[in-house]
């Protein structure tokens, strides 16, 4: 997918991947969006399952995501590359939990380059700050690789002097 003027990808109750290619560019929202039904006994209701396969993410805009997940986030091989640039960015946003593991013979590769600053909609409660990985949660790594580049330039206003 090369241009959407919303998510490249957004999907409803769960995502699993156990390989392929995923090339999503040019977005206006997130490139992979994954949320949650609005009945809570869904299975796997808001997760990401990433087991294998290769993820290439570009986006440009403010408050966006490379990819996120409503829920629960599992990496557990394939290879993902984002770079996300805006005001409140991040390349990963898992929205409880973040774990990431290889299984044996097998190797997980997150790389991730961010660039932006605090999004400030206007409203406090909405402001963003841009970010490689963001986790609600608790995050377990247990093998792989990982490489981040965040670069935020800060905002400092009157009234935090």
């Amino acid at each position: 997918m090369t241009s959407a003027l919303s998510d490249g990808m957004h999907v409803e109750q769960y995502l699993q991947v156990d390989g392929g290619t995923f090339n999503i560019s040019g977005v206006q929202g997130d490139c992979v969006d994954v949320s949650a039904t609005k009945d809570p006994l869904d299975e796997f209701n808001g997760q990401t399952f990433i087991n294998a396969g290769t993820f290439v993410l570009n986006v440009a805009a403010d408050d966006t995501k490379g990819i996120k997940s409503e829920s629960d986030m599992a990496f557990n091989g394939g290879s993902i590359t984002a770079t996300v640039s805006g005001n409140g960015a991040k390349g990963i946003s898992a929205g409880t939990h973040l774990t990431v593991s290889q299984a044996q013979g097998g190797s997980t590769t997150i790389k991730m380059n961010v660039t932006g600053t605090t999004y400030m909609p206007g409203d406090a409660t909405l402001e963003s700050k841009c970010r490689g990985i963001k986790v609600k949660g608790d995050m377990t790594f247990a093998g792989g690789f990982i490489d981040i580049s965040a670069t935020a330039a800060c905002s400092i206003t009157a009234a935090d002097r």
